[in-house]
């Protein structure tokens, strides 16, 4: 790799991934919250214990490891524009009895679909 993209791509990504990474490990102290990285990697923040009603994880997959600069610089506006750009994904539950009947119906399509989440078909 060219010396222009390590630091301009590479530098960045290293320093907010950091950033993030020590982020969470202070802030999720509760529940399981899994990043699934593209080179395979899950990292697990959180003591798994239940958060609430819920005992579920919630599970990000990020495709693009550029979520972190902008999660990093831009806090929960950065969120929202990573996901928008298809940055990262939140994955479905695995049991669908799991969804709390009044924010979700059993009939209803899950997160995957086109038409309520994943709009560029990343996860198919």
């Amino acid at each position: 790799p060219s010396l222009y993209k390590k630091i301009s791509h590479d530098l960045p990504i290293a320093i907010c991934k950091r950033f993030i990474m020590g982020f969470l490990h202070q802030a999720i102290v509760h529940g399981n919250l899994n990043l699934k990285l593209n080179d395979g990697s899950l990292l697990s923040f959180g003591d798994g214990t239940p958060c609430g009603s819920d005992n579920s994880p919630v599970t990000l997959r990020v495709f693009d490891e550029w979520f972190f600069v902008k999660t990093a610089l831009e806090y929960d506006l950065g969120l929202a524009r990573s996901y928008m750009a298809g940055h990262f994904v939140v994955e479905p539950l695995v049991e669908q009895k799991e969804y709390h009947p009044v924010l979700k119906p059993s009939s209803e399509r899950d997160e995957t679909t086109p038409t309520i989440g994943d709009p560029v078909g990343l996860t198919r």
